[in-house]
């Protein structure tokens, strides 16, 4: 069995190559979908985990993910009997003071009960303890895996430091777990007891701002069980809270769903096109096969007269397949190794759980699954047609008798068409993302990012405890950066367009009177006077804040087009009257009224590049101080030195404020594409590595038939027929099976692209450019398949073909 693939060096190189390829392809991208999808979450019983949401409105303006207050957790937790236990989570900032400059490590402050509900031990130390959980508790820190190697290189004795913060001295305690990852945008866990911060709003209903509820479903509950008791718990604090909770509804969602939710559309159609490359690879060993077997008649014949049986003769030749699939599955698992570094370094920010990607024995154990079944994909149907030679006509033929007749001749096409059809869904697909991908490249953010750079600043609350203070020291910096060569406009605002954050107020509108509960809302944006002018957001209506509107009693407002036009269709709205609502975390006066008059109408912005135009309502600075703030610099030219240069201005004013996330606009957006470039990159490797194994299917076909009519191109070239024709007739055979393979594999693609759904923006799924210029390439790559081979059998001398055969 050996002997014989050492004896066909070229045949094994080739198939082994081909199925190494596919099998280090599917074993790197399981490693992916089990670490991402299947592996179970590091929590003890973690599918007993749920995230708790407030709701808000239904259909299509409806709010699944309105992040509760605090009061709502706590008559959560006393009236919700379907769970074991029930904590919140909220999000604080933690300046940490370090020799190298201050830096920002979020931390979520968390209830008492948090870390035992999680069911995890920490990785060194421990977790809080009753007394640290309680008002007036010490104050100390457990870390993250990630943030304990980041600052302080995973030092082993990092349990009883005392870190110097912006609120005081804070201990050690503990560190977690690699995988230990809620909420994902925290760095480190503190006491919400302790937490300065949250004071202030942890006694405001309303206040519905960076919390999240993680609950533990009790033995025996159920979906039904549990949605039946949070819609009561929900009607009952509506009419014991009607000022607060009126339509305010309550969900719950698996942990893992809110984990791996978002990217699993990706995953799926990642692993379907993973699963057709490897079908290609095997259609592609199979045609090698058929072409061995066939060249193998008259070995074969010798056998079977020599008393070899069927079943003999099959069994060595699937001995042969198992064998090639064997030495591909260990190249393919030396690939898939390379590819998962590969993958894990290349993988987007937004790609949950990149810690449990590995290429464990999960993983090998699936790639030997594919080694003991792919014998049967490519291997079976040749080795039962090379069980059953016609010992006559192979032994007439002597050792060139290679042809077994129409019957194999159609089996190899039907793989090429097979190979094709599966190709051109794959290339559909990823010319789909392509689009999509140009697409939101050119959507317009509705301001002008080039040259734009941002920082976003977290002043103490401690030291900036006062509104007066905090603009104080908005004012200097804004007047230090302008100085900065280099820099032409400076701007602030309190949550920039595109950068994942904001925070919405209820609106409502004199001159339209709604029911209490159904008031209009909008993202509440908090700027200057100079920060429609850094971003060259245009004017369109009226006009931009000036300085006499920078002040605390302003009644200045103004909205952007989409929103005016929804509040008073083609009306003029410069001059009507607005009511927006305080939202400053923290603040004594949050969610106090704000009446004002629209002064100007601005272009739209956009939340995310892939969705519509948000509804935005401006508020001048000092009507609302906002202590994290986005400031965003203009530069005239190269915008390196300028980062470099807002870095030292800030800290020229105050060091101990944390300075390490100054960028470009340009990186921000390029940052919110990464999962999409992510998936196409991936999905365009897997379609190119499958066109290129189509190819040289069509290629080997088209080689192997005029080898077999070798003696035919003698007799034609013989009597005359020009080489161009006969180069045009064996070309017309690979276009033909190239357009049987677009015929086959359009209505596939076609069923296939509604995969890709939410995956694709601004390109219709059945989108014709992108069909027909995929079938285009096709069939070019075909006929330069095809034209290779008969290109160099019809140079051949007609009296050496005709000598030879």
């Amino acid at each position: 069995m050996l002997r014989s693939l050492v004896r066909a060096p070229l045949f094994a190189t080739v198939a082994i190559g081909a199925l190494s390829l596919g099998i280090g392809a599917t074993s790197a991208l399981f490693s992916v979908i089990d670490g991402v999808l299947l592996r179970p979450l590091i929590y003890a019983e973690s599918d007993q985990l749920v995230s708790l949401w407030s709701t808000q409105g239904s259909g299509a303006t409806a709010n699944e993910h309105l992040t509760p207050s605090y009061l709502d957790f706590v008559d959560w937790r006393a009236q919700g009997t379907s769970f074991q236990g029930m904590a919140l989570a909220r999000g604080e900032g933690l300046n940490v003071r370090r020799p190298e400059g201050t830096e920002n490590v979020s931390a979520a402050a968390v209830t008492g009960g948090f870390f035992p509900m999680m069911r995890t031990a920490p990785l060194l130390g421990r977790t809080f303890s009753a007394e640290e959980e309680r008002a007036g508790g010490a104050p100390v820190v457990v870390l993250k895996h990630a943030t304990w190697q980041r600052l302080f290189g995973g030092d082993p004795r990092i349990v009883g430091r005392v870190l110097s913060t912006d609120v005081g001295p804070v201990t050690v305690i503990g560190v977690m777990p690699r995988a230990f990852d809620y909420p994902a945008w925290s760095a480190s866990y503190i006491p919400i007891a302790t937490a300065v911060h949250a004071r202030a709003v942890l006694g405001k209903r309303d206040f519905r701002v960076d919390n999240r509820v993680i609950g533990r479903l009790a033995p025996g509950a159920t979906a039904g069980g549990v949605a039946s008791e949070l819609a009561a718990i929900a009607r009952r604090l509506a009419k014991e809270y009607p000022s607060s909770d009126s339509g305010i509804g309550l969900r719950a969602t698996s942990l893992r769903e809110e984990t791996v939710g978002d990217i699993r559309p990706a995953l799926i159609v990642l692993a379907g096109a993973v699963a057709a490359v490897l079908l290609i690879a095997c259609a592609n060993v199979a045609n090698l096969t058929l072409v061995r077997g066939s060249t193998r008649a008259r070995e074969l014949a010798v056998r079977a007269a020599l008393g070899a049986s069927r079943v003999r003769i099959a069994r060595l030749l699937l001995g042969e397949s198992v064998a090639i699939a064997l030495a591909s599955g260990v190249i393919g698992l030396l690939l898939a190794w390379w590819g998962v570094r590969l993958l894990k370094l290349a993988a987007p920010p937004q790609l949950p759980r990149v810690a449990d990607i590995a290429l464990d024995l999960r993983v090998v154990g699936f790639t030997l699954v594919i080694c003991l079944t792919s014998p049967v994909l490519f291997g079976l149907i040749p080795a039962l047609r090379a069980a059953r030679p016609d010992l006559a006509d192979a032994m007439k033929q002597g050792s060139r008798g290679a042809g077994r007749g129409a019957r194999d001749a159609r089996l190899r096409a039907a793989f090429i068409v097979a190979q094709v059809a599966l190709s051109l869904v794959l290339l559909v697909a990823s010319g789909l993302l392509l689009k999509s991908f140009a697409r939101l490249r050119e959507v317009n953010p509705g301001y002008d990012p080039n040259g734009l750079v941002t920082l976003r600043l977290g002043p103490s609350e401690g030291k900036y405890d006062s509104p007066e203070k905090l603009l104080s020291f908005y004012t200097r910096l804004t007047e230090r950066v302008a100085a900065i060569p280099g820099v032409r406009d400076v701007g602030l605002i309190n949550h920039l367009p595109l950068s994942g954050s904001g925070v919405v107020t209820p609106v409502i509108v004199p001159d339209h009177p709604v029911p209490q509960g159904k008031e209009e809302s909008a993202l509440f944006r908090v700027v200057d006077e100079k920060y429609f002018a850094a971003v060259r957001q245009p004017v369109l209506r009226g006009r931009a804040f000036t300085a006499a509107d920078m002040a605390p009693g302003s009644t200045a407002l103004i909205v952007n087009a989409s929103f005016a036009k929804r509040l008073w269709k083609n009306e003029n709205p410069v001059g009507r009257r607005l009511v927006v609502f305080k939202q400053m975390g923290g603040r004594a006066d949050f969610n106090q009224r704000v009446e004002g008059e629209v002064v100007g109408v601005v272009g739209d912005v956009r939340f995310t590049l892939a969705d519509d135009a948000s509804d935005d309502v401006y508020v001048p600075q000092p009507v609302n101080p906002w202590r994290s703030a986005f400031i965003v610099v203009r530069a005239k030219g190269d915008t390196a030195p300028v980062v470099r240069a807002l870095r030292r201005a800030v800290m020229s004013i105050d060091a101990d404020i944390p300075v390490a996330g100054a960028t470009t606009v340009d990186g921000i957006i390029s940052d919110k594409l990464a999962d999409r470039r992510f998936s196409l990159t991936l999905l365009a490797t897997f379609a190119a590595v499958a066109l290129a194994l189509a190819s040289i299917g069509i290629y080997g076909v088209i080689a192997y038939g005029l080898t077999q009519r070798r003696h035919e191109i003698g007799v034609r070239a013989a009597l005359g027929a020009p080489r161009s024709s006969l180069l045009a007739l064996f070309v017309r055979q690979g276009v033909l099976l190239a357009l049987l393979g677009v015929a086959v594999g359009v209505p596939l693609a076609a069923l296939s692209t509604r995969l890709l759904g939410s995956m694709v923006f601004g390109v219709a799924l059945l989108d014709p450019a992108t069909f027909v210029t995929v079938a285009l390439i096709l069939l070019v790559v075909a006929a330069l398949a095809a034209y290779l081979p008969a290109r160099r059998m019809t140079r051949v001398d007609p009296v050496e073909a005709l000598r030879a055969d």
